[in-house]
């Protein structure tokens, strides 16, 4: 692969800006060190578990983990598939995946720091997923990485995105959710304790810094016009209840 190493309300909420953004790669960061990943760890494979019962990934030769973060699902996609490329815009996350996943040869850190630079990117992957991170762009960036990822697919290749977050405020859902999907991984009460102070600098972080959310209709907008197809899934690929996931094809040019 020639990558380099290295409206209304009611329809979207859109708050993310440069310095929002700066400052959840900020937060991402110091997690990156933290001593406690239980929760990483559980969610990782939580997800996973869906995302193969939404596809069969031995359909997917050459795949792409876009906003990898730790690495977690990554060492999970890496046994199933071909090639496995990630990459995460938060360097220390970035750095932490290479060491998970050094022991797999088929696993490459990609530089998507400034995309489409190779045209080698172009039309080379099977399937890219993007799990828990559209609520970190602005509609903008949104528009241009829907852009971007058409032009890494294959013309048989998919795009699944996962947990997108509905307009309607559903902050207690969202604690509720987490609090019972701890509970049934068996270590709630080590989760509050050990995971306070890191629950508390993501709420403060939500706070500061509010996440973009869509509508299904508004994100169909967007997806149509960056040339792709869009399969609503039935249910969403992490435990949020109050979010949703969607596959993705191409449409031929």
């Amino acid at each position: 692969m020639g990558l380099t190493r290295r409206e209304t309300k009611a329809e979207v909420v859109s708050a993310v800006n440069d310095q929002s953004g700066d400052y959840w790669q900020s937060h991402y960061d110091s997690m990156a060190h933290h001593e406690s990943l239980d929760l990483f760890d559980a969610e990782s494979r939580d997800y996973f578990a869906r995302l193969q019962k939404a596809i069969d990934l031995r359909d997917y030769e050459r795949v792409l983990d876009f906003g990898c973060g730790l690495g977690f699902v990554s060492g999970l996609l890496a046994p199933k598939v071909g090639s496995l490329f990630y990459w995460d815009y938060s360097e220390n996350m970035l750095a932490t995946a290479r060491v998970r996943l050094a022991g797999f040869p088929n696993a490459q850190a990609v530089d998507l720091s400034h995309p489409g630079a190779s045209e080698d990117d172009a039309r080379s992957l099977n399937l890219i997923v993007v799990n828990s991170v559209i609520q970190y762009m602005s509609e903008d960036d949104l528009s241009t990485w829907l852009a971007v990822w058409k032009s890494m697919l294959k013309a048989n290749g998919e795009l699944v995105i996962s947990d997108l977050i509905l307009p309607e405020p559903a902050f207690l859902r969202e604690v509720a959710d987490s609090l019972t999907f701890s509970a049934r991984q068996g270590f709630l009460i080590r989760t509050l304790l050990k995971n306070f102070a890191q629950y508390a600098r993501y709420l403060k972080a939500r706070r500061d810094a509010p996440m973009s959310r869509y509508s299904k209709e508004h994100f169909l907008k967007l997806a149509v016009r960056a040339g792709f197809t869009v399969d609503f899934l039935e249910e969403n690929l992490t435990y949020r209840t109050n979010r949703y996931s969607v596959k993705l094809s191409p449409i031929p040019d």
